[in-house]
């Protein structure tokens, strides 16, 4: 008999629910840090300032926020 796939099972179905919960949470979380980072190009603090407090590279900060000064 061959094994059901485990998101069909209900303790599959469980863990499928609270996984599916928390990367809901990630998301949101995701779109809030993304629109904090514009909110404050918006207010001066510069692309190198995004970089730093996101622990990323100026590069990805410019392509992902659009920031003025790409330097």
């Amino acid at each position: 008999m061959p094994r059901l796939p485990g998101h069909v099972t209900s303790e599959g179905q469980r863990w499928f629910a609270e996984l599916y919960r928390r990367q809901l949470a990630v998301d949101a979380a995701v779109g809030e840090r993304d629109e904090l980072a514009r909110q404050a190009l918006e207010h001066g603090l510069g692309i190198r300032g995004v970089a730093k407090a996101l622990r990323i590279d100026k590069t990805t900060a410019q392509r992902r926020y659009g920031g003025r000064d790409a330097s």
